[in-house]
């Protein structure tokens, strides 16, 4: 059986997100349980827009760090979010919104109805 596929969807102006995240999916990767995928790990050169597309694609997970950034990104908004609901949809895929920093998700119907991680209080409050 393969090893299930976590995708990182996440603003660039996030990154600190993404990164403070990856370390708490180590240990399941380390145990040999999943792989996480997000963009950072596109070699230079490579077709980066096919990349991603196949990210997805392969993907059993995909957590998207959401903020007013990662709402505001025509890319992630116009490419990666309806990619992810069609596989959400058709393939039974997991997707996980993970409320990172406040920002009016509420106005986003596909957020609004999904379980939000943590809770609908932001990453960002908690002190560690």
């Amino acid at each position: 059986m393969e090893m299930p596929t976590v995708f990182i969807s996440y603003s660039h102006r996030d990154e600190k997100w993404k990164d403070r995240l990856l370390p708490h999916l180590e240990m399941l990767e380390q145990l040999g349980r999943i792989t996480t995928w997000s963009d950072r790990q596109i070699d230079a050169g490579a077709d980066w827009y096919d990349d991603i597309k196949q990210a997805m694609d392969q993907a059993t997970i995909a957590l998207c760090l959401i903020s007013a950034d990662f709402l505001a990104s025509v890319f992630v908004t116009k490419e990666e979010v309806p990619h992810l609901l069609e596989r959400r949809e058709r393939d039974g895929m997991i997707l996980i919104p993970v409320l990172v920093e406040p920002c009016t998700w509420e106005a986003v119907a596909w957020i609004k109805k999904l379980q939000m991680l943590p809770g609908n209080k932001p990453v960002s409050s908690f002190r560690n």
